[in-house]
Parts: structure tokens; sequence; C-alpha cells
């Protein structure tokens, strides 16, 4: 039975719960590595942009910093990826293409990243990855599907 977004949403939260950025990149420094900003100042002053939590990211900041997931470190993904899942499953109708984003970024660092995350988050992603499969209106279900057989591997 196919679960729907409610029940992923509890289980991204569930999976990735205490997930803490530690000494990975922030959204806010992966925008200085994007625009080739080098200034020691600005990169010194982004500790005061750096969340705690990753549950306690507002929309409005995934929405000015949401091409920056490549710029991220491994740390710093495995940080930001359940804020943009949630995102996105409850965003479905935003102009900012964030779901097909994340099901790209995914599937681009799945061969060098997957020992990052517990079995109870490959899960929980999977299940994100699904629910994109099968609603091709709101997701690209192929780029899910495709990422989805990539994942299925390294489950």
């Amino acid at each position: 039975m196919a679960m729907n977004r409610d029940e992923i949403i509890e289980n991204i939260y569930e999976a990735f719960s205490g997930v803490k950025l530690t000494s990975g990149v922030s959204l806010y420094r992966a925008r200085l590595y994007d625009d080739y900003i080098t200034d020691s100042a600005k990169h010194n002053q982004t500790t005061e942009n750096e969340e705690q939590s990753w549950d306690s990211i507002e929309d409005v900041k995934i929405e000015k910093y949401y091409d920056s997931l490549s710029f991220l470190d491994s740390s710093g993904f495995v940080f930001y990826l359940p804020a943009f899942i949630v995102y996105s499953m409850r965003n479905i109708d935003s102009d900012f293409p964030v779901g097909d984003y994340v099901i790209y970024q995914i599937k681009q660092r799945l061969l060098s990243e997957v020992s990052g995350y517990s079995l109870e988050q490959k899960i929980a992603v999977k299940q994100f990855l699904n629910y994109c499969c099968n609603n091709e209106e709101i997701f690209d279900a192929e780029l899910a599907l495709e990422t989805l057989d990539y994942w299925d591997y390294y489950l």
C-alpha cells in the first residue's frame, strides 16, 4: 500500500531526528561557494547563518537557497536533505522546483555518499522517492524512478 504525504513526512522526521550539521557546510556557505566568494570575512560570518536543527529551517530559506544543495558537503547534505524533502512534500504547488532538484541531487550523490545514511534514513528517502514515482503530475517521475533504482541497489 502506498504511503500518503503525511506518513512520509512523519517518517522523515523520525529517521532524521537529532541529525546535526556539526562541521558540515551550511546553505549560506554553500551559496558563497556557488557565487565564488572567497572573502574570508564573509566565510567567518557563516556561523551566524547556520541552523542547529534541520526541522527549524524556514520555508523562505529553502526557497532562497534551494539551488545550493549541490555545493554542500556530505554532512551538510544529510543535514539539509530532510528539510528539503519535507518542504517539497508540503509545498507541492510551489513555484520553486525543489522536489525535482532534491531528487536530482540524491541521484548525483548516491555513489559517494550513501554510507552517510542510517538504514532508517535510507528507508525514509526511499518512501519519498516512491511517492514521487507515483505522483508524476507533481514530480519528475522518470527521474524519481531512475534514482529509486540506484537507491534500491545501495539499500
